[in-house]
């Protein structure tokens, strides 16, 4: 069965598996999962978190090597709504600039180590 959802409360137990960790609060998200049994989805993702929380999930995603400078491409994909998706990209996915991106796969991340927020967008195919 197809699965859509715009539901804070359930999308971060959609996309790990888990449920949602006390440290961290799924602010905006929209989750898409395709009714095929190898699990296809994307999900669009607005996390607060604490900084032990990231460093965590930084460590248990691999993150750390796949750090990667704001450059035209990002610019292009993010800032202008040009991303290659099967659900559009909401207006509220908006990361700072001068957030740590991470990009693995075709998944990226966007910390903003200020305001303590991750951006997520993964996609899985």
């Amino acid at each position: 069965m197809e699965i859509n959802s715009e539901n804070p409360k359930e999308i971060f137990e959609l996309w790990t598996g888990h449920q949602q960790p006390k440290e961290i609060t799924l602010v905006n998200g929209k989750y898409w999962q395709s009714a095929h049994w190898t699990k296809e989805y994307e999900i669009y993702a607005e996390i607060k978190s604490t900084e032990t929380w990231w460093n965590d999930f930084k460590i248990n995603n691999q993150l750390s090597d796949f750090k990667s400078l704001f450059n035209n491409e990002i610019q292009e994909k993010f800032y202008k709504n040009k991303n290659e998706e099967i659900i559009k990209q909401p207006n509220w996915f908006n990361p700072e600039k001068s957030s740590e991106i991470f990009i693995k796969g075709s998944s990226e991340f966007f910390w903003n180590s200020k305001t303590k927020t991750l951006f997520v967008h993964a996609i899985q195919l």
